[in-house]
């Protein structure tokens, strides 16, 4: 169970930051999970390369292959992670989508400032748990969000990646877990290393969601 302090930090800011919530052991068995699934270009969903235009965002996305990992899928469907579920609904929600999220070096790839639901049609109704099995750096790209914007309304228009007020860099470590609001304005700047990043991100949620919203050009 989250804390009432966590619970208000995660109430008040739309995130919260869990470090070493997985051991170095759990950590190094999700590297290896997530290593089969990014191996296999068969499992990365389809590109859209005029989304990825439009938006600005051109990161390679795996759905919904926590089978292929024994760790991965027990954090999906077991126990591990619901008494922090229970927290946040306590009448009951599923992890409805895991995603593994790559950068590939040279390839600068990010993720615009988006909203993962838009808060006029389901406020309150989604929540990303990020997973972080490598450690992150400023110039591989930090988790990048505004505290309290999920109470903001719709994310203004702007550059895709262009600052905004009050923004924060969460540069997490191996092992790390932090739970996102899904109104909440964030982003994760373009890869500006030679190394490859990624993150694990499982969804919790009341409905389904398939189309985040995004941040528009002025």
């Amino acid at each position: 169970m989250l804390s009432r302090e966590q619970h208000q930090i995660l109430t008040e800011q739309g995130a919260l930051h869990l470090p070493a919530f997985f051991s170095p052991a759990e950590s190094q068995r999700l590297v290896e999970e997530a290593q089969v699934i990014m191996s296999q270009p068969a499992l990365m969903s389809p590109r859209d390369e005029s989304f990825y235009a439009r938006y600005g965002a051109d990161n390679a996305t795996f759905v919904n292959q926590h089978a292929h990992g024994a760790l991965l899928g027990s954090l999906v469907e077991g126990p591990r992670l619901a008494s922090l579920a229970s927290s946040l609904f306590p009448h009951g929600a599923a992890f409805h989508m895991s995603l593994v999220q790559l950068s590939e070096p040279g390839r600068r790839q990010g993720i615009s400032w988006h909203q993962d639901v838009d808060p006029s049609q389901h406020e309150g109704a989604l929540y990303n748990f990020l997973i972080y099995p490598e450690d992150l750096t400023l110039e591989s790209g930090p988790l990048v969000y505004v505290p309290g914007s999920h109470r903001a309304g719709r994310l203004p228009p702007g550059d895709h990646y262009g600052a905004l007020p009050g923004q924060r860099e969460l540069v997490a470590r191996a092992g790390d877990l932090a739970i996102v609001h899904g109104t909440l304005f964030h982003c994760v700047p373009r890869n500006q290393t030679g190394r490859r990043r990624f993150s694990i991100n499982l969804r919790l949620s009341l409905i389904h969601i398939s189309e985040p919203t995004r941040r528009t050009p002025i």
